[in-house]
């Protein structure tokens, strides 16, 4: 199924798409953090050309094992972050950012 999320940036210009694969992990990552925040790194892609921005977000980690999760606060692994960069970036993919979400967003 393919049911990739489309997001505008402030500009119509900007353009930020999820793969099913990303938006699935976090789902699953969300869910399995309970009451909770979660969170992890995105990776992926940016395309830019005259005028117009892509952002293209492939895949999505989880929060690693050595993570600190409390309902008001979170502290991902930072050394899962660095070794999903390294591999991610064989593959193609570079760094994005982190997603991140609150107990009761997806409940």
């Amino acid at each position: 199924m393919n049911r990739n999320l489309s997001l505008r940036g402030k500009r119509p210009s900007e353009d930020c798409r999820f793969s099913d694969m990303a938006l699935e992990r976090m789902a699953r990552e969300s869910l399995l953090a309970g009451p909770n925040e979660t969170g992890g790194a995105l990776f992926g892609l940016v395309d830019s050309g005259p005028g117009r921005t892509t952002i293209r977000v492939e895949r999505a980690t989880g929060p690693g094992r050595g993570f600190e999760a409390h309902p008001t606060a979170f502290a991902p692994d930072m050394d899962h972050f660095r070794d999903r960069e390294r591999y991610y970036r064989t593959k193609g993919f570079q760094y994005l950012g982190e997603w991140h979400k609150h107990p009761g967003d997806c409940d």
